[in-house]
């Protein structure tokens, strides 16, 4: 019996004897401090051809006790949805070389990102064998949008909104007169009033707070685009005239949308410029047909 004990021992000690000397990898801990950006300006970054500008991710190094292995490096990977799904994104590991004022930074250039699509990250940890099994937390993220692209998107919820109207779409100038207030197919409202004001007339639009669509399609994700301020036309008989008010936006994308250059031909918007200012973003002048999608 004694004989059997040492030949099934024998091995395991063996085992333990080569961990020892030539060390089994051992995992680092999890980063500290995941922060993605969501809309954020990133200067000297371009947007990609669906107008898209990069997202930032940024994180710490994990605290790391006595004894336990530091990670060597890091990985980075996205997936559409938070629950499944993620590849990773970074061809080469990030090095700790990398670190710069206590941070970690990696900007995720995604070719396919789509305006209205966030994505969610998460930061895996490396030993000196570039492997790991420690994730961070996982963390939304989405980037901003070009100008360009801010108003096309902006302009969706204004033209649903318009659809609803009774008044504004009659077909003369004298059937547009009168007043209604239609509800947003989310939140808030939008008032209407035409009325006769000397030789011409003026229209004034109030939003309150309107949204007519979620992100993604999903009320969990919350209002794509939410509208409150004024857009207002004055105008002669021949309905040639100008515009004038500022919209405010929250939402997934806030910002605000200027309408003090765009100038009315025939009753709709037929020349001059949208002020359109993303948050974070100085104004920029796009011209009237941008927004008539």
């Amino acid at each position: 019996m004694y004989f059997l004990k040492k030949i099934v021992c024998f091995p395991l000690v063996l085992l333990f004897t080569a961990a020892a000397l030539f060390g089994v990898p051992e995992d680092p801990p999890a980063t500290d401090l995941l922060v993605v950006s969501c809309a954020e300006n990133l200067s000297g970054l371009g947007a990609n051809s669906n107008g898209v500008y990069p997202v930032r991710i940024r994180w710490q190094k994990p605290a790391v006790a006595v004894g336990s292995v530091e990670p060597w490096g890091y990985h980075i990977y996205r997936s559409p949805s938070a629950d499944a799904g993620f590849s990773r994104i970074s061809a080469e590991p990030i090095p700790v070389a990398r670190e710069s004022g206590g941070f970690f930074t990696y900007f995720d250039e995604n070719p396919d990102a789509m305006p209205g699509k966030p994505y969610y990250y998460r930061v895996l940890s490396l030993n000196a064998q570039g492997e790991g099994s420690n994730y961070s937390e996982i963390h939304m993220g989405y980037g901003a949008l070009s100008h360009e692209q801010y108003l096309r998107e902006y302009s969706k919820t204004v033209k649903s909104s318009h659809q609803k109207m009774i008044y504004m779409n009659k077909t003369s100038a004298m059937s547009k007169l009168g007043s209604e207030t239609k509800n947003g197919a989310i939140s808030g409202s939008l008032a209407y009033r035409a009325q006769i004001v000397g030789l011409g007339g003026r229209v004034t639009m109030r939003y309150e707070n309107y949204a007519d669509f979620y992100i993604e399609n999903n009320n969990a994700q919350g209002p794509y685009f939410v509208l409150t301020g004024d857009m207002n036309t004055a105008a002669g008989m021949n309905q040639s005239g100008s515009m004038d008010g500022t919209i405010t936006v929250s939402g997934m994308y806030p910002g605000r949308v200027f309408y003090d250059n765009v100038q009315i031909k025939s009753g709709k918007a037929g020349g001059g410029t949208y002020g359109i200012e993303p948050a974070g973003f100085p104004r920029r002048e796009l011209g009237w047909t941008l927004g008539e999608i």
